[in-house]
């Protein structure tokens, strides 16, 4: 029907349609597609919650390449447990103690960088309390107190089920947009921007902030800012010009004292010198340049982020100094010098 309602141009009839809430609507791609275009034609007339989600979740997906700092985790912990345990150590796990009539759950956080957390509590016979709320940042390895629940006696018995979800990046991060971060590069040395803020390739949406100096493969890299180094990944050799080869990309992560974290993305295949948990400082040697992942030339992608909600994370603006004053806007195709 709701084809036969584009095929008629019936705008309304298409609008009622696609606004039934129900699992698996416009799951079929075809009929997704054709109706996104058919929206996006007659957008201005009537809107549709579920096609600007769709429009969204689209827009995201294809900017959102860099998975490393995209990744959604998630587990589940039960009342029959008394710590999460699925295939290995979770890295985010919740655990139980009983004192009483009162179970205390504690989230703990063994991940070497800060997570955004939210639960999805279900319980029955019990009364739930939490001082954090179910969506939260944590520190890494962090144990803190989630929620208490008291056991309601007479009510028969007692159950809980907690599904839960985290993403690498604190969402309580506040940048300090008056810091002045140092080019990746080595002073006295220039690079142009392949690729700049709002690029019309892969720069937009929540990687509007992200640059792209192009450079020889093998070229040393500087971390931009002091920080910890919290994820890296460098065994891949692999790059081209598609999506496909985006989770083939080598990085170096580093998180800063205000909570935010840099990226520097498509490194040369062992081509990171730092481990994590090392601290390191502004201007220090941290690896070489390369062209793995989703790359059609060497270069090295840059980008401070933070994550937003449990789900998604986003690039920052951020000022640089170089040795013709402070870049605040990087142009694609001018050369800057390093400082």
């Amino acid at each position: 029907n709701i084809s036969k309602a584009i095929d008629e141009n019936n705008y309304k009839l298409f609008i009622s349609l696609t606004n039934y809430k129900f699992e698996g609507l416009l799951k079929n791609r075809g009929i997704l597609d054709k109706s996104l275009e058919y929206y996006k034609k007659n957008i201005s007339k009537i809107k549709c919650s579920l096609l600007d989600e769709k429009i969204m979740f689209a827009k995201n997906l294809n900017t959102d390449y860099l998975e490393h700092y995209n990744i959604v985790e998630k587990s589940t912990f039960t009342s029959d447990k008394k710590k999460t345990s699925p295939k290995g150590k979770k890295s985010v796990s919740l655990e139980a103690k009983r004192v009483g009539d009162t179970v205390i759950i504690s989230v703990e956080n063994t991940n070497p960088y800060s997570v955004t957390v939210s639960v999805n509590p279900k319980y029955k016979n019990i009364s739930f309390n939490s001082k954090i709320g179910n969506t939260f940042s944590l520190e890494s390895n962090i144990k803190k107190e989630y929620a208490r629940l008291n056991l309601r006696s007479g009510h028969g018995k007692a159950s809980y089920n907690f599904s839960y979800v985290w993403i690498l990046g604190s969402m309580n991060a506040k940048h300090d947009d008056n810091y002045l971060y140092r080019l990746p590069y080595a002073n006295g040395s220039r690079h142009y921007v392949s690729q700049g803020y709002n690029g019309k390739h892969t720069h937009n949406g929540r990687s509007q902030y992200a640059i792209d100096f192009a450079m020889k493969t093998g070229t040393k890299i500087f971390a931009a800012r002091d920080g910890v180094v919290v994820k890296t990944k460098s065994d891949s050799n692999k790059g081209g010009g598609s999506r496909a080869f985006a989770k083939y990309g080598n990085f170096i992560t580093i998180e800063h004292s205000d909570a935010t974290l840099a990226t520097y993305y498509h490194l040369k295949q062992n081509g990171v010198v730092v481990n994590v948990g090392e601290k390191v400082s502004k201007g220090q040697h941290i690896g070489y340049s390369g062209n793995t992942g989703f790359s059609t030339g060497p270069h090295l992608h840059f980008a401070v982020f933070k994550a937003t909600n449990k789900k998604t994370t986003k690039t920052i603006a951020t000022k640089f100094k170089t040795a013709n004053g402070i870049m605040t806007n990087p142009k694609k195709g001018k050369y800057y010098r390093a400082n």
